[in-house]
């Protein structure tokens, strides 16, 4: 990365050819479990009280119709566990959504050839295959490392 800066502050332009690697791309997206639907950090805890209340109403409604008595408590239990699937479905819906965008983009990204940033002291120009973005600066005058 210094080699291009420096490169770029004697030559007033300069052009950097990017590699696409899908599976680099996913490791920043979903490293530490980011994306993950079941034991990821915004929903483990919800995950876990499902299956804590879907295995107590299992067990119960075996009970129930084993002894043929205590009918009240599967029933009971099977509300709570209906509320804590909704619960669940409202925490990962925003994960999956993000998830699937995420994938979208990466798609869209690896049908493209090449990847080139092109660095001038006006611009920065993002070239994809036939594809070019430009980016002007002109609030940039000077650049300091202080």
């Amino acid at each position: 990365m210094l080699d291009v800066i420096v490169h770029f502050m004697t030559d007033p332009k300069s052009v950097i050819e990017l590699k696409f690697n899908r599976q680099d791309f996913e490791e920043i997206y979903f490293r530490n479990g980011q994306g993950d639907t079941f034991w990821g950090q915004n929903v483990k805890g919800h995950f876990t009280m499902l299956l804590v209340f879907a295995t107590t109403l299992i067990c119960s409604t075996i009970y129930s119709l084993l002894t043929n008595h205590l009918w009240g408590f599967p029933i009971v239990l099977f509300f709570i566990c209906l509320l804590s699937v909704l619960r669940y479905e409202k925490q990962i819906s925003p994960i999956l959504k993000w998830k699937k965008q995420v994938n979208e983009y990466l798609t869209t990204l690896s049908k493209f050839k090449s990847h080139k940033i092109i660095l001038t002291t006006n611009s920065i120009s993002i070239i994809q295959d036939n594809e070019e973005t430009i980016t002007k600066m002109v609030c940039i005058h000077k650049g300091s490392n202080e």
